[in-house]
């Protein structure tokens, strides 16, 4: 909690870049995951289905993981695919999208197996990153809100 600065949000206009751009192409499902017991994530998810919903896309399921990792990854799972096309398509203009609208993308990975039968888009919100750049980010709060208190101090 010490290193937490501010909770992650998706702002009107990345939800409508999104949507936007995600509803140019043809509509696919979704599977959104979060971690267990973790407000700020599920909070940011939910922004997050929101702009996919707006886009045309829908919401297979929404999943909770103890075993995600930290920011906004996405994945894919696909049948092994034999003289055909092995594009993942939904993939890239999902990351495009959320890329376009200013969305930190920590990972992307995708993969294909016997047992799989169907295309399985993930879009996986994990926790917060507490990375350097979350300690700077704080310091160059913290003297901001110092400067504003003396300002105060000073028109009082």
């Amino acid at each position: 909690m010490d290193r937490y600065v501010m909770p992650r949000h998706l702002s009107q206009e990345q939800q409508t870049k999104i949507a936007d751009l995600l509803s140019a192409h043809p509509p696919q499902e979704v599977i959104l995951v979060q971690p267990h017991r973790c407000e700020e994530a599920s909070s940011y998810r939910s922004d997050f289905h929101t702009a996919l919903t707006k886009g045309g896309w829908k919401i297979k399921t929404v999943e909770i993981s103890d075993d995600i990792g930290e920011g906004v990854t996405l994945h894919s799972r696909a049948p092994i695919v034999t003289g055909g096309d092995s594009d993942d398509k939904p993939l890239q203009i999902l990351g495009d999208a959320l890329r376009s609208a200013g969305v930190a993308i920590t990972g992307t990975g995708s993969g294909r197996g016997q047992r799989d039968t169907e295309y399985l888009l993930y879009l996986k919100i994990g926790r917060r990153r507490m990375d350097d750049n979350d300690l700077i980010l704080k310091e160059e709060i913290k003297q901001q809100i110092g400067e504003l208190q003396k300002q105060l101090k000073r028109t009082d």
